[in-house]
């Protein structure tokens, strides 16, 4: 069966009204109109639904049953419809949230409570992890990555470029020694992320000069850089790393960079990714320009030294 919502409205008013004509006249049609459409949603269920004589209207027991059920699903409806409107009118719900561990342990989650604290309506489901690939399966709302999903239903919005720096802990270089030069790599204990975009064993360093790509080896491989941050800390070996990581120990000093002058730059950057629609929900919306306000404000410890 294929009868248009419209007619069954149709013939839900006319019940409750108890006439065509007073249906006729609270739906903005003619009498004749709602009768063409009464007749025509018969033709289409193949039943009777109404018993018509010159004064009054009765339902048929198929129409009794038909009546109770549309007037509830209508019901069901238009409860649905106001729960729609609120979600268009402001940011409501829950929100769905990935983003890469270290990122997101240490800027993404501190920065979800004053979030909730200007939408209190929106609950929050942050998930930290790799990247989410599936944006359906996942039911994901808002994934925050530096490697592009190549998804073509996907927009995103560029949060903060990425600067990595190569650092070691002033012991590792008290035992060790400091490297003049990119090619003293070689030399040195270079701890790799297994967990890079870019092949694990090779550094990019970028300068004036030009993008030096450097083969290293060493001895700890790990794809958390959180374990990775601990392990240069502790003077274990060399590591090339982000400032959103590193930033506040090249500050204070627990770690020294090596090459002031080479860094990776070059493009990279942390984009907030979510699904491409004609209407983006206001909780979706309202989540990234939050980010990319506060991304914007935020001076990465350690970009300058």
């Amino acid at each position: 069966m294929k009868n248009d919502l419209e007619s069954v409205s149709v013939f839900v008013s006319v019940v409750k009204e108890g006439s065509f004509s007073a249906a006729a006249r609270g739906l903005g049609l003619t009498p004749s109109a709602v009768s063409k459409r009464i007749a025509g949603l018969e033709d289409g269920l193949g039943v009777s639904l109404l018993r018509r004589t010159t004064r009054m209207i009765a339902l048929t027991d198929a129409g009794q049953e038909f009546f109770e059920i549309c007037s509830r699903s209508l019901s069901a409806i238009s409860d649905a419809e106001e729960m729609l409107s609120r979600y268009r009118r402001s940011p409501h719900g829950l929100l769905r949230i990935k983003a890469p561990q270290a990122f997101g342990r240490l800027h993404i989650a501190p920065a979800i409570p004053e979030f909730m604290s200007r939408y209190p309506q929106i609950r929050v489901d942050l998930t930290l992890g790799t990247l989410a690939r599936e944006f359906i399966e996942e039911r994901i709302d808002v994934c925050v990555a530096s490697a592009d999903p190549r998804d073509a239903n996907l927009t995103a919005k560029t949060l903060t470029p990425i600067e990595r720096v190569t650092c070691a802990a002033p012991s590792y270089i008290e035992q060790f020694g400091r490297p003049n030069s990119v090619s003293d790599l070689a030399l040195h204990n270079c701890l790799i992320f297994a967990g890079s975009a870019s092949i694990e064993n090779e550094w990019v360093l970028q300068s004036e000069d030009g993008v030096q790509r450097v083969k290293v080896s060493g001895s700890f491989r790990t794809n958390d850089a959180e374990s990775l941050h601990l392990a240069v800390l502790a003077g274990v070996g060399l590591a090339h790393m982000p400032t959103f990581v590193v930033g506040p120990a090249l500050e204070s000093g627990r770690l020294i960079s090596i090459f002031r002058d080479k860094r990776k730059v070059s493009g990279a950057r942390m984009s907030a990714y979510y699904p491409r629609a004609k209407h983006r929900l206001p909780k979706v919306k309202a989540f990234v320009d939050y980010l990319v306000g506060t991304f914007r404000k935020k001076e990465w410890p350690g970009s300058a030294i």
